[in-house]
């Protein structure tokens, strides 16, 4: 619950400890405002006024006339909308947790709504094209420091004297939180303050500056004599650390990151950064703040998921034997903490471009030749081409120059090593430490566009439809707006993902087939298999045999007539060894579901193995009988098929998170 009320009459409230649900909002008045002028406030939740926490929420940033406009693909919040208040908010937001370290506190929520960290402080011009080539112009008032500084001297103004001061932002509102924990240290000398970034850490890209100066973050940074012998030009996030630790060192400084946060890999291939893992970016960026200080505490998680204090995660997530609520609750309360997670900036990352060498054509087996050998938990950057010929691209339309030579040298090579299906495949890449029982989790970071075409061909389900002399239609695809240009006046959103990845059946299985799904995954054809979706599969041969391919863009459920929008992809898939699962099947987890899988030449037992697989899922993770699992698959799940044009047909199940239970 939200109220309005007087400033006086809150604060008169602070005196005891409040572990309700009632903010206060306090208008932002003059001078601030969100992006496109519409008026600011920020939150109080009356506690402890000796106890305060400052956070600093996220929302995203932009740059440059796609990415601001919100018409176009924006990538921030422009208003306070509900993801911008605090009761919308789970983790150190749920104040009536007993478990909750800040309970009892009182918390200053500041909204993020001007794209610029918290740092800006100009109004910026911005020109954008439509899908048409049809300009317009549009302004940005990046002033966010001006919103932050009124909430802050609001602080200033209202407790005079508290003991601990937690400033803390996540996401976006994490990189400017050593800045404004040091500007608070400043004014309480007295007082101890812990600073913590949660889930910022990986930013490092050559724009930045330049970004930095844009909104007129570098001239409002320079007005600060601590910063007025930093050069402007090498200034970056990290520089906010670096500054703050130099002239307020009796701060306490902390991070956390996921390891391949999803989010962050989003924005640094928006900033032009796809080459390395998130992990190298982290361990280069920690190391370089701790040249000067060396104190920084940081925890490092595995995974994409992005931030932990505003999710239910935060009190379970546990790394190295360190809960991550544990290691926050004693960082408050001045207790030593290790760094932990440390293992996780040490993996390594490997690119696997496709060439004649490295792809397996149609097949799957247990007897291939690794074409990269890995360490569990390594990242590899993946390339995978075009389930088609360059010859019959070209008789489609697609110009000779646009065919790519990497497909046209493999197409050349001795094809006595093909089949029996058509897939041509990148890999296999065989993980040390892998084998029979073992289940492979492919955490999919990444996929990006390598060509601005693809193709859909036509047989399938209902063959009798396609004209046999037009079965190959070649659809162009826009990167910067992703939407597939269908036909005139219709555009399709692109969704990547491959719709082969798999891993080596068993031995006695011979060598099969690309192109019906199975036991070993293959070519699934799974839509949900976007970016950020993580994919298990049981494994049957050492090393598992990892192979992916088949890339899609756009594609319905069914996949009715054989084919989706087909074209090349990069992708960064992290691959890890998990000794403590047993499955049968494959399984896959996106942010809000978790995916069961069933696959045969017959529907109804492919549905019958997919809604199987969700009853045991749901009976072990909420202990109950199958029974009543049953029950809840056939009232809260969706059955979907898959695909019904490959051998096997797919069925799948949606199990929404929310009613699996906090338990698994």
């Amino acid at each position: 619950m939200i109220l309005v009320i007087a400033a006086s009459a809150m604060l008169a409230a602070a005196r005891q400890p409040d572990t309700s649900s009632v903010w206060t909002r306090i208008p932002g008045g003059p001078g601030t405002g969100c992006a496109h002028d519409s008026s600011y406030a920020f939150f109080v939740h009356p506690g402890d006024d000796r106890r305060l926490v400052i956070f600093l929420n996220g929302g995203g940033a932009c740059w440059n006339g796609l990415n601001c406009d919100l018409h176009a693909r924006p990538t921030y919040h422009p208003e306070l909308d509900s993801t911008n208040t605090p009761d919308q908010h789970n983790g150190i937001f749920d104040l009536s947790n007993s478990r909750n370290p800040i309970r009892g506190y009182t918390v200053v929520f500041i909204p993020y709504c001007t794209a610029d960290l918290f740092l800006g402080g100009r109004t910026v011009s911005y020109t954008s094209a439509d899908t048409t080539g049809a300009s317009r112009t549009f302004e940005v008032r990046h002033r966010g420091r001006a919103n932050a500084d009124r909430a802050v001297a609001w602080v200033y103004a209202h407790y005079p004297v508290p003991r601990l001061v937690f400033v803390v932002g996540s996401s976006a509102g994490a990189i400017p939180s050593p800045f404004y924990a040091s500007q608070v240290a400043r004014h309480y000398p007295h007082a101890r303050i812990v600073q913590l970034g949660d889930g910022a850490g990986g930013y490092r890209a050559p724009p930045i500056p330049g970004i930095l100066a844009q909104w007129g973050a570098t001239t409002l940074l320079r007005s600060d004599p601590a910063y007025r012998g930093v050069d402007s030009a090498a200034l970056t996030f990290e520089t906010l650390y670096e500054v703050a630790a130099r002239t307020t060192p009796q701060v306490t400084f902390a991070q956390y990151n996921s390891a391949e946060d999803n989010v962050q890999l989003s924005f640094l291939a928006l900033l032009g950064v796809r080459d390395v893992s998130l992990a190298s970016l982290l361990a280069t960026n920690l190391a370089e703040i701790r040249r000067t200080n060396p104190a920084l505490h940081t925890y490092t998680a595995p995974g994409p998921m992005h931030t932990i204090l505003r999710r239910p995660e935060f009190y379970r997530l546990t790394v190295d034997g360190v809960a991550v609520r544990d290691w926050v609750a004693d960082l408050l309360n001045g207790k030593r903490v290790d760094n932990v997670g440390q293992s996780l900036l040490a993996q390594h990352f490997h690119r696997l471009p496709a060439t004649p060498q490295t792809v397996a054509w149609g097949y799957y087996s247990a007897a291939a030749t690794p074409v990269l050998r890995i360490a569990s938990g390594d990242t590899i950057d993946v390339e995978t081409m075009i389930t088609n010929l360059p010859n019959r691209l070209e008789a489609a339309g697609v110009a000779p120059g646009d065919v790519q030579q990497s497909l046209r040298d493999i197409v050349a090579q001795d094809s006595s090593d093909r089949g029996p299906g058509g897939h041509i495949l990148t890999g296999p890449v065989y993980v040390e430490g892998a084998d029979s029982g073992d289940v492979l989790e492919v955490r999919i970071l990444s996929i990006d566009l390598a060509i601005p075409y693809g193709y859909n061909g036509c047989y399938g389900f209902l063959p009798a439809n396609c004209d046999s002399t037009q079965r190959t239609r070649i659809i162009p695809l826009d990167p910067t707006h992703m939407v597939a240009h269908y036909a005139p006046g219709l555009d399709l959103p692109l969704h990547p993902f491959f719709g082969s990845m798999g891993v080596a059946p068993p031995r006695d299985s011979g060598r099969v087939s690309s192109n019906p799904p199975g036991i070993h995954a293959g070519n699934m054809d799974n839509r949900e298999l976007v970016a950020g979706t993580t994919l298990f599969i049981p494994i049957h041969a050492a090393g598992a045999l990892f192979e992916v391919g088949d890339g899609h863009v756009a594609q319905g459920d069914g996949e009715v007539d054989q084919t989706a929008i087909e074209t090349s992809l990069r992708g960064r898939l992290q691959l890890i060894v998990r000794k403590d699962l047993r499955l049968t099947w494959p399984r896959a987890e996106t942010p809000t579901y978790y995916i069961t899988m069933g696959m045969d030449k017959d529907l109804t037992r492919a549905t019958q193995i997919a809604v199987q697989q969700a009853i045991d899922f749901l009976a072990e993770a909420r202990g109950w009988s199958k029974m009543e699992a049953y029950r809840l698959v056939s009232v809260a799940c969706d059955v979907r098929v898959t695909e019904l044009v490959d051998g096997n047909v797919g069925v799948h199940v949606m199990i929404p998170k929310t009613i699996v239970g906090a338990a698994h």
